[in-house]
């Protein structure tokens, strides 16, 4: 009778997920193979079997590092293969959470714990983006984003050179304003920071003038996609963490055109920086790395304008204003 009691007690148990479109179901017919009477009112649990169940649940939906069919805008479908971007799942954190839950008799809906997430589950790799991503074309150095199926913006880029920027399929890992990228020789303040891989992104460049073509193959970054500010803006602006971006090369789409960013552009974005540092007012220990670096930025954006362009920065006694607050800030504290 105490064995009945304590079986019974699996028997009851259904654990539901739903993984898109498809539903798993793990019920007590199941789980009463998984369960060992102990003869004393209590059970024995075979995580091995819980295991294998969560091994074969992460080799069914996990998409990363997969190749992916894509339709590009130019009409052509290619392979995209690799790339971190996709489901993955964290098996051995989920076999202890699933583990718990039967142990613990409880039925009811989970979702599986992920090490990342894509757009939309249970359709395999291709696909998996949604309608919202980033598609870049690194032989015609051009780019469009699309979001919810409609296109925000398209522009020509200067890519690494070299083959330093990476084919494949990313997620776009976060969204900062005013960061400072540094490496080997460079240190560049950018006003749009959009990492997706390895310290590879997308990102304003107010040092350029020209962007598109061929740039890249003699003056290319150093793997980052290097934006007009205005395009780079209107990226941030409509762009959210986790973003597919889809990266490749396309033969026969090569360009030797190239677009020019104006230095009205880059002046007038300097003019918003700088009434943004007043706004914010004095320099604080909680406001310090903000700051800072907006001024770094406004600082290095404003020495690569040309002294015409310079005049424009109607502002420019503001900029004076910041950087003897943070010299005052830097030599008290």
């Amino acid at each position: 009778m105490l064995e009945a009691e304590t079986l019974n007690g699996y028997l009851g148990v259904t654990i539901t997920y739903e993984m898109g479109e498809d539903t798993v179901v793990l019920d007590g017919s199941t789980l009463i193979d998984w369960v060992t009477y102990n003869g004393d009112g209590t059970a024995t649990l075979d995580t091995d079997a819980v295991a294998a169940f969560v091994k074969n649940l992460a080799s069914t939906y996990n998409t990363i590092f997969s190749n992916r069919t894509f339709t590009t805008t130019y009409g052509d479908t290619i392979t995209v293969e690799g790339g971190d971007y996709g489901w993955w799942m964290d098996q051995a954190s989920e076999v202890e959470e699933l583990t718990q839950q039967i142990l613990d008799q409880e039925s009811g809906t989970r979702e599986p714990v992920w090490y990342s997430k894509a757009a939309i589950l249970g359709i395999g790799a291709t696909g998996d983006y949604g309608d919202t991503y980033v598609e870049i074309n690194l032989t015609a150095q051009h780019l469009y984003y699309y979001k919810d199926g409609a296109l925000v913006v398209e522009s020509d880029f200067v890519s690494g050179k070299n083959d330093a920027t990476p084919t494949g399929t990313y997620g776009i890992l976060y969204c900062e304003r005013y960061a400072t990228l540094n490496g080997e020789n460079y240190s560049s303040p950018v006003s749009y920071w959009m990492p997706f891989y390895n310290g590879v992104g997308l990102h304003d460049a107010s040092w350029r003038t020209s962007f598109g073509g061929t740039i890249y193959k003699t003056n290319g970054s150093h793997g980052c996609i290097n934006l007009p500010i205005k395009v780079a803006q209107k990226i941030y602006e409509n762009m959210s963490a986790g973003t597919a971006v889809v990266v490749y090369k396309l033969s026969g789409t090569e360009s030797s055109s190239t677009t020019t960013q104006s230095n009205e552009d880059i002046a007038s974005a300097i003019v918003d920086a700088l009434e943004e540092i007043t706004a914010e007012g004095e320099i604080t220990s909680s406001n310090y790395n903000k700051m800072s670096k907006r001024i770094q930025w406004v600082e290095a954006a404003y020495d690569a304008l040309s002294s015409s362009a310079k005049e424009l920065v109607t502002n420019y006694d503001l900029l004076e204003a910041a950087v003897d607050a943070l010299e005052e800030y830097d030599s008290t504290h």
